[in-house]
């Protein structure tokens, strides 16, 4: 990226300063682009530069109507060196710079006017020439001479060719990034705007700035991106981006909009092929790459498209559609049609054909209703159940209760209707919801294969809840058993996720790490995100997020894959994944400090879910954002969250009634109520021990030292954490705590807090490359560095070992040097990075030196 003046050039295809260099060599540039490619904005922004270089660059403007008078764009100029180039005037004295943008809509006179005086060396051109997009139909209006003059001027080394590639998410994010405004928006916002602008660099820009317009009148972004204007600045750029297409593209395009999530098999069934395959590999159309393949068109192209061609030719599609699937003798059936067939019985009156037998009708309402509650529109859901037939199925009548429970914030009822208990196939489905009251309610499958994968399910749910009750042992073991007994990914993904953090809580980082090494190993995460639910893996990545916090390590590597799962899920519409990327930002943000971030985003992601239910995992990232703002002066909002996460349920899981207990005591610390924060601190303690999990051990017994009054009771818990597990957290944290106890670091309340966001904040808090993510770089609070002096709160030996990693030696070398462990040593320097606020070793040195 290169900022200059208020241009900022983006991609590695347009580096400006190779760019002029070819100017200043005395070459001319030819700029390839499709429309949307940003080569206007390049142009523009080259002679922005130039000026700044000296230079005074000549702009000549073209236009359909100027293209077919004779000199009409040099006329148009009126500038006088023009007139020297044109052989009625004086030779300038030096080369003149021209750009023009749209050069193939120059008149032939003045293209071959500045040809010639690009050869003759008076003139060095910029020209930036529309070429057609992958999927464009036929080709830009043009003169072939003047594309002839043009491509003749590079085949000679005249003139260096630069072709400009389609927005990659890469420079999509560095766009963001560079936006002036896009700051405001969350997380799944500007995964959206990502995901809709087809490669576009002006819709990009268009996209953002709608979206930040709608929020600024207080609705939300996603509604807005939704519901766009057909005319107006974005309704004009996308009116001109899907104009391109050819017509049976965006007949393709227009009618799967109306079904998205249709596999590529039955679309076959009912448009041409070829042209299927040439949208999904223009991008056009997404292409989920599970086994079934299924299409999800570019929603807002496909609302143009529809509008730009005959509607009738439309219409006819989706009525053989509905056709073919309630033909009653057929045997063809698809969910994304089902839906879309409800959808307009519902438009017509909200009465189903009476020629369509009950089976198939109850069926139709069946689909529709779970996509509509699966997305948390429980009032929609209950509008298509109502159309059901008299003699509705268990599906249908355990669907509604869904229905009805999301309404009223309640448990779904599960006890036996007028058609006994349901299937196991049936209440599987809700085990994500309410795990506990599914299993309870779940028959015992039989033995065939379908049972198998149903017991597998089953175990992985299972193990779940024994993760979220810290039956550590009882998780790993029923999450291996769901490992061996199914191949399926999903399966796999929750079982290596649940056994990994089970492993981690109880100490064995190492192991933990085997577990998910195999699993990428053995399926790899691309595997996953064709196999595996979008909102399934961003609920696992944000556990490994948390995974990776409990054991003081890095986020980082967990960054760069949830970014790209939020652009995944906005283009596959995934009902929860707006939801879900909201939970996940939240949760990025706060453990990189964040937290004005973090509170806007998770805010955001609650008014989202409004109506679907509250998994123990969201209650679990809640709760450790609000930890986060406690300990960053946001007391009150941390007790919002805090009634969020634990208002939706009378009993609480134990991890999460652990995880509240640490987050109430740190609110109650920054409140300057140490009594209570003490208390709570203690009651979690408690809970940990007898759990068994050593790093919720290391972490409750240090802040009750940190509190104060810390036993020798708690202390020798510490060090015999720390001698158990393999996290270096822990010997830090044990020895931290020693030291309080000892009297080396003495306390006052402020001094408690910063202790407390030491431990919680900075071992996540890493360093990432600026542009690369959609989430922003962390930096100091200030309240990290005000502290003076800077090294005052370091012991003497963790001043002195500091100040030799400063010189540049390594942990090895200074045991050898002081005649302690490397362990000792390590767990000096982290030590003394947490109170520092460094970011790494490396970091750590450069605060040390004066």
């Amino acid at each position: 990226m290169r900022a200059e003046g208020e241009r900022t050039i983006i991609g590695d295809d347009r580096q400006p300063d190779r760019l002029l260099r070819h100017l200043h060599e005395g070459r001319s540039l030819l700029v390839f682009g499709s429309r949307g490619s940003g080569k206007s904005y390049l142009a523009r922004a080259l002679a922005t530069l130039a000026e700044d270089a000296g230079w005074d660059p000549l702009v000549l403007r073209t236009g359909a109507v100027l293209c077919t008078v004779p000199f009409g764009a040099a006329d148009a100029c009126g500038d006088k060196r023009l007139e020297a180039l044109r052989g009625t005037g004086d030779e300038p004295g030096q080369p003149v710079l021209i750009v023009v943008d749209d050069a193939h809509l120059l008149d032939e006179q003045t293209a071959q006017m500045l040809v010639r005086a690009a050869y003759r060396g008076t003139a060095k051109l910029v020209l930036t020439v529309t070429v057609p997009r992958a999927r464009a139909a036929g080709h830009i209006a043009a003169c072939d001479q003047r594309m002839a003059l043009f491509e003749d001027m590079w085949n000679n080394d005249l003139a260096e060719r630069v072709d400009l590639h389609e927005l990659t998410d890469a420079d999509a994010r560095e766009m963001v990034r560079a936006h002036p405004t896009a700051g405001e928006l969350d997380a799944a916002a500007l995964a959206r705007c990502v995901a809709l602008a087809d490669g576009s660099r002006a819709l990009l820009r268009e996209m953002l700035d709608r979206a930040v317009d709608v929020l600024r009148n207080d609705a939300d972004p996603l509604d807005g991106l939704r519901d766009i204007p057909a005319h107006g600045r974005l309704g004009d750029t996308i009116r001109m981006h899907v104009t391109d297409l050819a017509p049976v593209h965006r007949i393709c395009l227009a009618v799967l909009g109306h079904l998205p999530g249709l596999s590529a098999t039955d679309a076959a069934r009912f448009l041409p092929p070829t042209a299927v395959q040439e949208l999904v590999a223009a991008g056009l159309i997404h292409d989920d790459g599970r086994l079934s393949h299924g299409l999800t068109a570019n929603t807002v192209l496909a609302r143009e498209a529809g509008r730009q061609v005959d509607p009738d030719s439309v219409d006819a599609i989706l009525r053989a559609v509905s056709d073919h699937l309630l033909a009653p003798e057929g045997d063809w059936w698809s969910r994304p049609a089902a839906a879309h067939v409800a959808a307009r019985w519902l438009h017509s009156g909200g009465t189903p054909p009476h020629t369509v037998p009950d089976e198939r009708r109850d069926r139709v309402v069946l689909d529709a209703a779970r996509a509509a509650n699966d997305a948390g529109d429980p009032v929609l859901a209950k509008a298509y159940l109502a159309m059901a037939s008299d003699t509705s199925t268990e599906e249908v009548i355990l669907e509604n209760r869904h229905a009805e429970a999301m309404l009223e914030r309640r448990p779904i009822d599960f006890s036996p209707g007028a058609h006994g208990i349901a299937s196991a196939d049936v209440i599987l489905r809700f085990l994500t919801l309410q795990p506990q009251a599914a299993i309870d309610a779940c028959p015992r499958p039989d033995e065939s294969e379908t049972a198998v994968s149903a017991r597998a399910t089953l175990d992985v749910t299972a193990a779940q809840r024994a993760l979220m009750s810290m039956q550590w042992h009882r998780a790993e073991a029923r999450a291996a058993r769901a490992a061996r007994a199914s191949p399926n990914a999903r399966v796999r993904l929750g079982s290596a996720l649940t056994h990994a953090m089970s492993l981690s809580m109880r100490g064995c980082g190492r192991e933990a790490a085997l577990v998910l090494t195999d699993l990428v190993d053995a399926h790899g995460w691309s595997t996953m995100a064709s196999t595996v639910e979008t909102s399934d893996r961003l609920v696992a990545l944000c556990a490994e997020v948390m995974s990776r916090a409990v054991a003081g390590e890095s986020i980082e590597p967990v960054r760069g894959r949830f970014e790209k799962e939020a652009i995944r899920a906005s283009r596959e519409n995934a009902p929860s994944g707006p939801v879900w990327t909201g939970w996940g930002a939240a949760l990025i943000y706060a453990l990189s400090g964040e937290i004005e971030r973090a509170l806007r985003e998770i805010a955001t992601a609650h008014r989202r879910s409004a109506h679907l239910p509250r998994p123990p995992w969201a209650a679990l990232v809640t709760l450790t954002v609000a930890r986060e703002a406690a300990l960053t002066d946001h007391p009150d909002a941390a007790r919002t969250l805090v009634e969020w996460a634990t208002g939706s349920t009378d009993v609480l899981p134990l991890l999460v009634r652990h995880t509240e207990l640490m987050t109430t005591s740190c609110i109650a610390a920054a409140e300057g109520d140490i009594v209570t924060a003490i208390d709570e601190t203690e009651q979690a303690l408690e809970i940990a021990v007898s759990s068994g999990a050593a790093l919720l051990v290391a972490a409750d017994g240090f802040q009750r030292a940190v509190l104060g009054g810390a036993d020798s009771e708690v202390l020798r818990l510490l060090r015999e954490t720390a001698e158990t597990t393999d996290a270096p957290i822990a010997t830090a944290l044990s020895d931290r705590a020693h030291a309080l106890a000892l009297g080396e670091l003495s306390l006052n309340d402020r001094d408690v807090i910063a202790l407390l966001r030491a431990h919680q904040a900075t071992p996540k808090r890493t360093s990432h490359a600026a542009g690369s993510s959609l989430f922003p770089v962390w930096t100091p609070l200030a309240s990290d560095v005000a502290r003076e002096p800077v090294t005052a709160a370091l012991t003497p030996r963790e001043r002195e070992i500091a100040e030799l990693v400063s010189d540049g030696l390594s942990n090895r070398a200074i045991a050898e040097q002081l005649f302690l462990s490397i362990r000792t040593v390590e767990s000096h320097v982290y030590q003394a990075r947490a109170k520092l606020g460094a970011r790494s070793r490396t970091h750590l040195g450069t605060i040390m030196r004066p």
